[in-house]
């Protein structure tokens, strides 16, 4: 539809899967077998695809490693269309906008999770989690090393030094 209206090459498509794929599907990975973590705060069911599509604007086929949080598209399209922010409340956001243009931009460090689950916004199955590239921390205490356990087998029992907050 976007060709059609003559608009394809300068509108900005953003696609995101929002927590994972269902428990019930398995993949086979470079790393294993990966179960769906749809409703969990493992990997599997944080780590979605996020594809960028704006032909004018991204070189083609690149990839961005960078952590992204869902409140980073608002900022984020607000800064493609050159919309201000809203000054009268707190954006816990950023815009990914460099990245999306191949640019270094403000890379986030970590990005934090809280789920309420299925039991609605109550305490009851609530989850969150706070993890960078290499080290996930539950709010249960326990952690995991992402670049040895991707997966989230087995959390650390005894932390590295590197491992120790500051």
């Amino acid at each position: 539809r976007l060709k059609k209206l003559g608009i394809a090459e300068n509108t900005l498509v953003l696609f995101t899967g929002d927590n994972g794929t269902g428990i019930g599907i398995s993949a086979s990975t470079t790393g294993g077998e990966v179960k769906g973590g749809k409703s969990i705060l493992t990997h599997a069911g944080t780590h979605v695809p996020l594809i960028a599509h704006w032909p004018d604007a991204i070189k083609k086929a690149s990839v961005c490693d960078d952590l992204i949080d869902f409140s980073d598209v608002f900022p984020t399209i607000a800064a493609a269309t050159g919309a201000a922010v809203p000054k009268d409340r707190v954006i816990d956001g950023r815009s990914f906008l460099p990245q999306i243009r191949g640019d270094k931009g403000n890379a986030r460090q970590w990005v934090f999770c809280h789920y309420f689950g299925k039991k609605g916004r109550t305490s009851q199955g609530a989850q969150d989690a706070i993890w960078d590239h290499r080290w996930k921390l539950y709010g249960n205490g326990k952690m995991y090393d992402l670049k040895n356990d991707i997966l989230e087998k087995t959390p650390l029992s005894d932390l590295s030094d590197e491992a120790r907050p500051a």
